[in-house]
């Protein structure tokens, strides 16, 4: 009688992500398959990466399915599902030709693999296998079932992975499974995910060199040195020049520019940038100023007003006055004027004034002309303090006009309002090491604090000697916080010595105290030379001895440093020193044994001992966590204690007499009738344990 059977092909996956890494043109990396459990199935290579600057469209890669089924199998079924932006499965098949690895053995029927969307996004690749009825299932293992071959359809503009995966329900329904050849169940699966991975790499972008240097006189912010930043970043530069010295002006690749303050430098090659300062000559001779010249005060908070007169000196035949104050309109306000009588006489103002430009113009025309040698205030200037900050009171564009309406040489000073304190201050350095081996990493806090009145942002630099150890941007250091900025100084490139360890706080533009703004600590050691001692091994002759017994134990220790060394080595039973041996001029790279021996008579018995080994570190040791050595215990019994329960009693001697004759290997051989540890346990063994009747433990 010929029977049918039906044989349906279903189509389950189970969803699949796996990340692989970068490599160059096409890396993968291999899956093992004693790496995956019973009842799985997965991808190989699991990790893909094609570099997209390297491939063509239209380059192709295959990757094989595997399965692993804990029972007696038979058949299978995948949907592999993948995003088509990239690539499209275009072929698949077997991998033993007309049936798969995985069932080459059974007769099997084969399917078609099925090439669809899956959804507007995904694609799959439905395949599958079947037991034919005939012959045996597929017994329990793992095996390849099916590859595919997948073709690159677009190549991405940056890096994208694309991820591979079994999906394993549809609503309730299984897609991708194994089926149970015995009860015809699916079996549930672990599903291992891939993916391929599109490689962009990115062009590093190019740096260039900004170095900046000053004439005396001042300096600058960033401070004079070298810098790297990357291609069109935009740099500002601030001169900050000392008291009785301004800015003359810029060099910029040795040519002259004019001077702005701060001076914005795009890198977009290597840049030379020189500050020139020069001193800003006393007032001589006429002329016409802003007095106070400087108004520094923290008091002066929003809210707060203050003023300040113009004022002329030295001036003979003085008809007409002009000029132009200029200020910071986010900082200050105008609120008002009040001229003065000049011998008797109050000028004809004319006043040009945008408080929100910040400008005043004015022009001040006298009746009859004057003179004085004296300074002699012409009109006050009454300003509103808006917001804490500093802004120059720039006098600009005057002219002195006499009697002939002609004018009068002269020289014309500015002013300068602040109503905020500047000043960073170093604290502390604390480095974690005073010594270390090159290459070791130190960890370096600089403790700064804000003792101005306005919050800082600024740069902060650490070094050695005067080398760059590296720089932080410190954000926003409130008035009066401290914080502690750590620096990682990797030592991997520092020469043998001792080196002194320095910080140095950016000088802010106007900040009232700079000599706090750099500090220097104690020395760091860096050495080349190592000093490293260690226990390679103790043995022990064993875990048990008799009281009475001497133990030798064997120590082999090695200097791994390379310089000759001179130590201790401290034995010890748990806490009780066994030995102190002194070991004079072991080699670099070499090893000694020593035979230590341990006379166990005044030892309490009945107790497990540890014995242990101890070389005290050296001086700059290099790695301290292999001078001790933990051998594991040693039980001492009281002598003849041959049963081990504690005392020594007529079945201790029965039991040494059995062994009567007897050594190692001998069927009647008992190590613990040995007492005399001649490796033959005869009629002086049992002569010794019976002269020990009725000793026990304490």
């Amino acid at each position: 009688m010929k029977m049918k059977k039906n044989y349906k092909i279903e189509i389950l996956t189970s969803i699949l992500l796996i990340i692989i890494t970068t490599s160059a043109l096409f890396s993968m990396t291999p899956t093992v398959t004693a790496s995956h459990p019973a009842d799985a199935i997965w991808i190989t290579p699991s990790q893909i990466e094609l570099n997209v600057t390297l491939i063509p469209t239209g380059y192709k890669f295959n990757v094989t399915l595997w399965a692993n089924c804990s029972v007696n199998c038979g058949a299978w079924q995948v949907w592999l599902i993948y995003p088509k932006t990239y690539i499209t499965a275009i072929n698949a098949g077997y991998t033993a030709g007309a049936k798969s690895e995985f069932f080459q053995s059974i007769n099997t029927i084969p399917v078609s693999p099925s090439f669809t969307s899956y959804n507007t996004t995904h694609s799959k690749v439905a395949y599958g296998e079947s037991w034919s009825g005939s012959g045996p299932f597929r017994s329990p293992g793992s095996g390849s079932l099916c590859w595919v071959e997948f073709n690159v359809t677009t190549l991405p503009t940056s890096s994208v992975d694309v991820i591979l995966g079994f999906y394993a329900y549809t609503g309730t329904i299984r897609r991708t499974y194994l089926v149970n050849g015995e009860t015809g169940e699916k079996v549930t699966l672990t599903v291992y995910t891939g993916l391929v991975k599109f490689v962009a790499p990115t062009p590093p972008i190019p740096t260039y060199e900004l170095a900046i240097t000053c004439t005396s006189g001042g300096t600058t912010s960033p401070s004079p040195g070298a810098y790297t930043y990357e291609e069109g970043q935009i740099v500002s530069v601030q001169a900050i020049p000392n008291s009785g010295y301004m800015l003359d002006h810029w060099e910029l690749d040795t040519v002259n520019i004019s001077a702005p303050n701060p001076v914005d430098v795009l890198m977009d090659t290597n840049h030379d940038l020189h500050a020139v300062f020069s001193g800003i000559p006393p007032p001589t001779g006429t002329r016409i100023f802003v007095d106070p010249p400087e108004l520094i005060d923290p008091a002066m908070v929003p809210c707060s007003e203050f003023s300040i007169n113009i004022t002329v000196d030295d001036v003979a035949d003085l008809k007409t006055c002009i000029f132009n104050l200029t200020y910071n309109p986010g900082i200050i306000g105008w609120i008002g004027m009040r001229l003065y009588k000049i011998q008797g006489q109050f000028p004809t103002p004319i006043i040009i004034s945008d408080d929100e430009t910040g400008y005043i113009w004015m022009k001040l025309t006298y009746p009859t002309s004057f003179m004085t040698t004296d300074p002699l205030p012409l009109v006050k200037l009454e300003f509103h303090v808006d917001a804490l900050g500093a802004t120059p009171l720039d006098l600009h564009d005057t002219y002195l006009l006499n009697s002939e309406d002609e004018p009068m040489d002269h020289n014309a000073t500015d002013g300068f309002f602040m109503s905020l304190i500047r000043d960073i201050e170093i604290l502390d350095i604390e480095v974690d090491r005073d010594w270390t081996y090159k290459g070791w990493p130190v960890n370096i806090a600089v403790k700064v604090k804000n003792k101005g009145n306005i919050s800082e942002t600024f740069t902060l630099r650490t070094y050695y000697d005067s080398n760059l150890i590296g720089q932080e941007t410190v954000s926003s250091l409130v008035p009066n916080e401290t914080r502690d900025i750590i620096f990682t100084w990797d030592t991997s490139s520092v020469g043998e010595g001792n080196y002194t360890i320095k910080a140095e706080a950016e000088i802010l533009p106007y900040e009232v105290n700079v000599d706090d703004n750099t500090f220097t600590d104690g020395k760091v050691r860096i050495m080349t030379q190592i000093h490293d001692l260690a226990i390679k091994s103790v043995s022990l002759p064993g875990n048990w001895a008799y009281q009475g017994w001497i133990l030798e134990i064997t120590v082999i220790v090695k200097n791994k440093g390379n310089l000759t060394e001179s130590f201790n080595l401290e034995m010890y039973y748990d806490t009780y020193l066994l030995a102190n041996i002194t070991i004079e001029n072991l080699p670099p790279n070499n090893e000694q044994t020593l035979a230590i021996n341990w006379n166990t008579s005044t030892i309490t018995p009945c107790r497990n001992y540890t014995i242990s080994a101890r070389i005290p570190p050296l001086e700059y040791e290099y790695n301290t966590s292999d001078n001790e050595y933990n051998a594991g215990k040693i039980k001492i019994r009281v002598f003849g204690d041959v049963t081990g329960d504690g005392e020594v009693g007529i079945n201790d001697i029965f039991q040494t007499s059995l062994a009567f004759g007897s050594y190692p290997t001998h069927p009647r051989w008992n190590p613990y009738a040995d007492v005399t540890r001649d490796e033959y346990v005869g009629i002086d063994d049992i002569f010794l344990v019976a002269r020990s009747f009725s000793n026990s433990c304490p």
